[in-house]
C-alpha cells in the first residue's frame, strides 16, 4: 500500500460498522441479525445486536446514515462444499462442485483450509443480485458481501485462545461449524438453533446466532483473512463509499481550517479596527488642533504684519524722536501736531482696514519768521536719525501775520 492509499484508507475510514447476516429459508422468506461495533482508540466493543424476521425496518433504523455494512449470506441456494484441489486448474474449481455449471450464473467463494484442501461457496448471481439491489434501495452502504459463516475466521484465533483449545464446536444461528487445530473443518446446517455457544471476546459476550454478524462487523476493522467473491455491484458500493468518506473527512478539514482562518482574520481585524478608531480619534483631535494652530498663527501673523507695518515692532524711539524735535524748536515757531507713524490716507474710496507710514514723522504748525524756520529745518537735517526731510508746505498768513506750515521726516 502506496502513501496514497495510506491516506485514503485512513480519512476512509469509519470509527462504526455494521455486520448483517442475511438467512435464507424457504419460500423467499429471510432471517436477519444484525451486529454493530465501534472502534475506540485501539478497543472495538459492541453497541448492539437485533434480529428480525423478513423486514428490514428494524434493521434500517438501527443503522445510522454513512455507516459501513458487512453482509453475510447464508441459507438456501448457497451451496457449500470442502473439495481438494490438487490438480486442479482454477476454471475447472466451480465443476468440482457442480458439474456442467456455467461458471458466469454464479458467484463463487474459495477459503483455503491447506494447502490441498478448499470451501468452496456458490451461489446463483441473480440471487445476491436481487439482495444487493433491495439493500441499494434502503440507501445502506455495502462495502462486503461474503457467503456462509466463514467470516468467523477472523474471531477463530481469539475465541480458541479464551477457551485454550485448538479444537471445539460452535452453533451459529443455521450452522454447526467443527474446529480442528484452529480452522474450520466443516460446516453443516442445524435443524434449529440450540442457543448453546457464548463466545467471550475482550470484554463482550456474544450469543452464537450472532457470531456471524459479528464476525462480518469485524472484518471492517480487522486484517480480514477471508477470500470475498468478486462482486462487481459490491466493489463498486465500497469504492463509492471510501469515496465519499473521504470527500466528507476533506471538506470538514477544509472547512475547519477556513473557519479557523476566518476565526483568526476576525479577531485581527477586531482588534486593529479598535486600534484603528483610538488612533482615529486621537488623529481627529491632533487634527482640530492644527487646525486651530493654523488659524491663531494666521491671525499672529496678521496682527504681526499689521504691527511691523506700523512701526510699532521695532524699537520704540517715540519719545525720543518727540523731545529730539521739540529740543531746538526756535520760540518763533509753534508745532501744532506731530504724527509719529502716521495713518495711510487710503485713495480708493472703497478701501478697508488700516494702515500705517512706518519710518516717518509728520510735522504741522505756524511761523512768524522764516528765517528761523529754515535754520530750523538745517538743524533737524543735521540729525543723525533723520534720513530725509521734506517741507511739504509754507504759506503765508497775512490776516494772522504768520506762516502755516507741513513737514515729512522720514527716518533712519
Amino acid at each position: 500500500m502506496n502513501f496514497r492509499e495510506q491516506i485514503v484508507y485512513k480519512l476512509g475510514r469509519s470509527k462504526v460498522a455494521a455486520g448483517l447476516e442475511i438467512i435464507l429459508l424457504d419460500n423467499g422468506v429471510k432471517k436477519l441479525n444484525l451486529s454493530l461495533l465501534r472502534k475506540k482508540r485501539s478497543v472495538i466493543e459492541q453497541i448492539s445486536n437485533i434480529s428480525s424476521d423478513n423486514s428490514y425496518t428494524d434493521i434500517v433504523k438501527a443503522i445510522a446514515s454513512g455507516v459501513p455494512l458487512n453482509i453475510a449470506i447464508s441459507g438456501q441456494g448457497i451451496i457449500t462444499k470442502k473439495i481438494s484441489i490438487e490438480g486442479i486448474k482454477e476454471n475447472e474449481i466451480i465443476h468440482k462442485v457442480l458439474p456442467n455449471a456455467n461458471e458466469k450464473d454464479f458467484y463463487m467463494q474459495k477459503i483455503k483450509i491447506d494447502n490441498t484442501h478448499t470451501f468452496i461457496s456458490l451461489v446463483r448471481r441473480e440471487q445476491i443480485d436481487k439482495i444487493l439491489q433491495e439493500l441499494s434501495e434502503l440507501k445502506l452502504e455495502i462495502i462486503n458481501c461474503s457467503f456462509g459463516p466463514f467470516c468467523i475466521n477472523n474471531i477463530l484465533p481469539i475465541i480458541c485462545s479464551e477457551l485454550n483449545t485448538a479444537n471445539l464446536l460452535i452453533n451459529t444461528s443455521i450452522y454447526n461449524i467443527d474446529i480442528k487445530d484452529g480452522i474450520i473443518n466443516s460446516i453443516q446446517i442445524a435443524d434449529e438453533y440450540s442457543g448453546k455457544t457464548i463466545c467471550k471476546i475482550g470484554e463482550d459476550e456474544i450469543e452464537g446466532k450472532y457470531l456471524v454478524s459479528y464476525s462480518s462487523a469485524l472484518t471492517y476493522f480487522a486484517q480480514d483473512s477471508t477470500n470475498h467473491p468478486v462482486i462487481p455491484y459490491v466493489e463498486s458500493s465500497s469504492s463509492n463509499y471510501i469515496e465519499k468518506r473521504v470527500f466528507s473527512v476533506l471538506s470538514k478539514t477544509i472547512l475547519g481550517t477556513f473557519l479557523i482562518i476566518l476565526l483568526i482574520n476576525y479577531f485581527l481585524f477586531s482588534h486593529f479596527y479598535s486600534k484603528q478608531n483610538v488612533l482615529q480619534s486621537l488623529l481627529d483631535t491632533q487634527k482640530s488642533s492644527m487646525e486651530k494652530y493654523d488659524t491663531l498663527k494666521s491671525v499672529l501673523m496678521e496682527k504681526e504684519d499689521f504691527l511691523s507695518k506700523s512701526g510699532f515692532l521695532g524699537e520704540p524711539k517715540t519719545s525720543f524722536y518727540a523731545d529730539q524735535l521739540a529740543k531746538d524748536m526756535p520760540s518763533a515757531i509753534t508745532l501744532n501736531e506731530m504724527s509719529i507713524n502716521p495713518l495711510k490716507k487710503s485713495k480708493d474710496p472703497e478701501g478697508q482696514g488700516i494702515s500705517f507710514s512706518s519710518g516717518m514723522i509728520d510735522l504741522l504748525g505756524v511761523c512768524k519768521d522764516i528765517i528761523e524756520f529754515n535754520n530750523w529745518v538745517k538743524l533737524l537735517k543735521q540729525l543723525n536719525w533723520v534720513k530725509e526731510l521734506k517741507v511739504l508746505n509754507y504759506n503765508y498768513d497775512k490776516e494772522g501775520n504768520q506762516s502755516h506750515f507741513s513737514i515729512e521726516i522720514y527716518i533712519k
